[in-house]
């Protein structure tokens, strides 16, 4: 951890000083020409113009907070103790061993992210990850929801799943929404926008005949693709995606089947993935 301070305080001191000062939109925060810049830009539009992203490889986590311009960052309101935070709860179990490539971590808790969840860590678990398009894309999915996350209309978009969701703790539900939500917007962005890397991981849900420790459930990933799977046929801003599902009820069925089964995967071996 000791190397991460140190490399943080380099970078960041300044923008501990302005942190009070969010300006209403932020910016590439890296270095043009830089690995994250180059991360960045594949993802840029898909992610909301006041979302940071930072990016993470797990196996060498330091490299690409070096990529980040200081005079950009600190504008944008990132300081130290955020990217602390980031790096203090990457998951032990979390890892490429485990089935996991990437994740990411979002929250209220993040400090910046009281008022709205605007920075957000994406970790690559793995160099292959890192340079997966259809991780990178899925990820800053999350991202994306997360911003709206919390907002009235996205409460009232997903209440009609929640009143379904028995058992399950509010975390472990909306992990799997935010899942499903992702899931949906990557066909919606290929069959809109010709926007296509996040379309294979759909199509690979959708091939399973039953759910393991998955991201997207089988019937899930199914229906999105008949939902989705022409131009304009879906939207690609979160709430609405999350009302596609929801006051679909066909759809609405197969998620809610899909969550208890995977819900029921994930305990048997004990790795519930929304709860690390």
């Amino acid at each position: 951890m000791a190397r991460f301070k140190t490399v943080l305080m380099k970078l960041a001191i300044p923008a501990l000083m302005l942190a009070a000062a969010l300006p209403a939109h932020a910016e590439n925060i890296y270095k043009t020409g830089s690995e994250g810049d180059a991360l960045y830009k594949k993802v840029q539009y898909l992610l909301p113009p006041e979302v940071v992203p930072v990016f993470i490889p797990l196996k060498d986590k330091a490299r690409i907070l070096k990529d980040m311009d200081a005079a950009v960052y600190t504008k944008a309101g990132l300081t130290v103790n955020t990217v602390s935070y980031f790096m203090d709860r990457i998951g032990e179990k979390l890892t490429a061993e485990n089935g996991v490539a990437a994740y990411a971590l979002t929250g209220n808790k993040v400090p910046g992210n009281d008022k709205r969840q605007r920075f957000c860590g994406i970790v690559f678990t793995s160099e292959a990850a890192l340079k997966d398009e259809t991780v990178l894309t899925h990820e800053a999915i999350h991202c994306k929801n997360a911003y709206v996350n919390g907002t009235d209309a996205y409460k009232k978009a997903a209440f009609p799943a929640w009143q379904l969701s028995k058992k399950l703790t509010a975390r472990q539900f909306m992990g799997m929404l935010d899942e499903a939500t992702a899931g949906g917007l990557q066909v919606a962005y290929a069959y809109n926008s010709g926007k296509t890397a996040g379309l294979p991981m759909v199509k690979a849900y959708a091939s399973h005949t039953s759910n393991g420790v998955v991201s997207i459930g089988y019937r899930t990933a199914q229906g999105l693709l008949d939902l989705c799977g022409r131009k304009d046929a879906c939207p690609t801003d979160t709430v609405g995606m999350i009302n596609t599902i929801v006051q679909n009820k066909t759809m609405l069925n197969a998620l809610m089947t899909d969550m208890f089964e995977i819900q029921a995967a994930s305990e048997k071996v004990g790795l519930v993935l929304s709860d690390q």
